[in-house]
């Protein structure tokens, strides 16, 4: 043996505790055997441990690798889920933009463009309604103001234009009643006069001063019939004036002196004013003059009425197309006003569908959201499981390394003890031999070939 290990074996009985130089052989080989069954018994322990370890990583990895299997299942099924979701809201989202921006494709790969391509939209439709509220051309009920505003000027002009002709038609009415009024009122004066010249015809001059005083009444109810026609005709006096001022003139021209009478008549019947039925016979009494004069005031009385009529007819059908007219306008304004009614209420209904479908799309992305908040929760969980995993795996690698390194430095240790044992072996044998050959030179001590009697003997020289 060599020296080192010799040391070494010193060392290790100092390290037990045990003096090597007080102990013997056979108690030396005794504790070197105990440490090698020791060495033994661990060793097996060590590999029974490293055999439980590795059957243990086994199982820890089985069971990471069904565990991922099962993560990668959850996520694929969940990713198929969310695609199938996805492309569900992505037709919706399509839908409703071809619905609010008449469209027939809308390009697009994700859900949150087209849902703020949405959120714009109905964000411009909403600042075009607050313009056009700022331009004031809608009122409360959201009816356009522009067109109406036109036809309720239209229908204020056609509706004074309307008075207007009533009123026009209403004096035309009253003329016409007064006009009957003095008619009747000429003709009680007519037979008044007939009746009067029947009574006093008494001789020729009191009939040719008669005939000169029914002239004059003829010419001053002549005179005053055009003057009520004048003042019916400027719409400035009413029929009851007009009857005062007749009979006021009748009474004025009744109190005139005869003198006065024949001068009038001296005047008037000149060779300028003559009657044409006086020029045709100087015999020609004074009825025929009377009804000569009747006639010819009723063709003109009967004349104007047939214009007046002329006249209140056409003002009539002017009402009548004015009317029309207006009712027409009234009609269309009405129309128009429901229409456009309808067509706000049309895009009132499409605004709050569209709301609607956006507050469904908004809660549909807060869900989402949810879940994928949840599912990277979910991931990020497991992740943090695989990397604790991941570092329990590496400190069991490094404890079944260290354990291997102790492992192998116990088999370098047995072999050392082995060596150990060897020689200890054979240098008790060495010894043994020297101790029998210094036996066999002594002669006391019987020849024996027996350890045992070896052994005694050298108990008994001790």
């Amino acid at each position: 043996m060599c020296e080192d290990e010799w040391s070494d074996i010193e060392k290790r009985f100092e390290k037990e505790g045990i003096d090597y130089s007080r102990l013997k052989a056979d108690e030396k080989l005794i504790h070197v055997w105990r440490w090698l069954v020791d060495a033994d018994i661990n060793l097996q322990n060590a590999r029974k441990m490293i055999e439980k370890l590795r059957l243990k990583q086994n199982e820890e990895l089985e069971d990471m690798e069904n565990y991922m299997v099962h993560i990668r299942v959850l996520a694929d099924k969940r990713i198929d889920d969310m695609e199938k979701t996805m492309s569900i809201f992505a037709e919706q989202v399509a839908k409703l933009e071809c619905e609010l921006n008449g469209l027939e494709s809308i390009d697009g790969d994700n859900v949150c463009d087209k849902v703020s391509n949405l959120i714009l939209g109905y964000t411009s439709l909403v600042n075009e309604v607050n313009i056009l509220k700022q331009f004031k051309s809608f009122d409360v009920n959201g009816i356009c103001k522009e067109s109406d505003d036109v036809l309720i000027i239209e229908m204020i002009k056609i509706s004074a234009e309307k008075e207007s002709l009533k009123r026009q038609v209403k004096e035309l009415e009253d003329r016409i009643s007064v006009y009957d009024m003095t008619k009747t009122e000429y003709n009680t004066q007519l037979i008044s006069m007939e009746l009067s010249e029947n009574s006093n015809k008494i001789d020729g001059k009191d009939s040719l001063l008669d005939n000169s005083m029914s002239w004059n009444r003829n010419i001053t109810n002549d005179d005053t019939s055009s003057i009520s026609i004048q003042l019916f005709s400027d719409r400035t006096k009413s029929a009851s004036n007009i009857c005062n001022d007749f009979f006021n003139c009748a009474q004025e021209e009744k109190s005139d002196d005869q003198k006065q009478n024949v001068n009038e008549i001296t005047r008037t019947f000149g060779p300028e004013s003559t009657p044409p039925s006086l020029l045709s016979s100087e015999l020609a009494t004074p009825r025929q003059i009377s009804t000569i004069i009747t006639d010819g005031m009723l063709s003109n009385q009967s004349d104007e009425r047939k214009k007046i009529k002329v006249e209140l007819d056409a003002q009539k059908t002017l009402v009548s197309s004015l009317g029309e007219k207006y009712n027409a306008l009234a009609l269309r304004h009405l129309q128009y006003k429901s229409k456009r009614k309808m067509q706000i209420e049309a895009l009132k209904g499409n605004l709050e569908a569209s709301q609607c479908q956006m507050e469904s799309l908004k809660t549909q992305l807060s869900i989402q959201k949810r879940r994928l908040k949840t599912e990277e929760e979910f991931r990020k969980q497991v992740e943090t499981d695989y990397r604790s995993l991941q570092e329990e795996k590496r400190n069991i690698d490094f404890r079944i390394a260290m354990s291997e390194n102790e492992l192998r430095n116990m088999a370098r240790h047995l072999s050392v003890l082995h060596k150990k044992v060897a020689m200890l072996e054979s240098a008790n044998s060495d010894l043994l031999s020297k101790h029998l050959q210094l036996v066999y030179k002594n002669s006391r001590i019987p020849k024996s070939t027996t350890c045992d009697c070896i052994l005694t003997t050298m108990s008994d020289d001790k």
